[in-house]
């Protein structure tokens, strides 16, 4: 099973959207567990920080994506504890696999109850 690998390319983030997945944790932790960010800046102010994964097949050989980011945080950067998860073609349990094995916490991740989000 291939995992997911840490991209600095701002195209892999396109066409990505929120996931219902939030991380709770500091921006200290995410640098010690997933070191330095990907892309620094969304260009319209909503997002500074920006942490872009990929794996290149799935199923249907289509590169899958998972973003983290500090959308539309008004904290200092240093201060940022509540980030978004997204991506294109995961759903919230790759998500949650993914992020524990990086080492993450099982209660700092949290998921929307909304049916948009599966």
């Amino acid at each position: 099973m291939q995992t997911f690998n840490k991209s600095h390319l701002v195209d892999d983030s396109y066409s990505t959207s929120f996931k219902g997945v939030y991380l709770n944790a500091p921006t200290r932790k995410l640098y010690e567990l997933l070191r330095n960010e990907s892309i620094d800046g969304s260009g319209d102010d909503k997002v500074r920080l920006t942490w872009i994964f990929t794996k290149d097949e799935n199923e249907m050989n289509k590169q899958q994506v998972i973003t983290i980011y500090d959308y539309k945080s008004e904290k200092l950067l240093t201060d940022v504890t509540h980030w978004h998860v997204g991506g294109k073609r995961v759903n919230k349990e790759i998500i949650k696999t993914f992020l524990l094995s990086k080492g993450f916490d099982e209660k700092e991740i949290k998921f929307e109850d909304h049916p948009h989000y599966k």
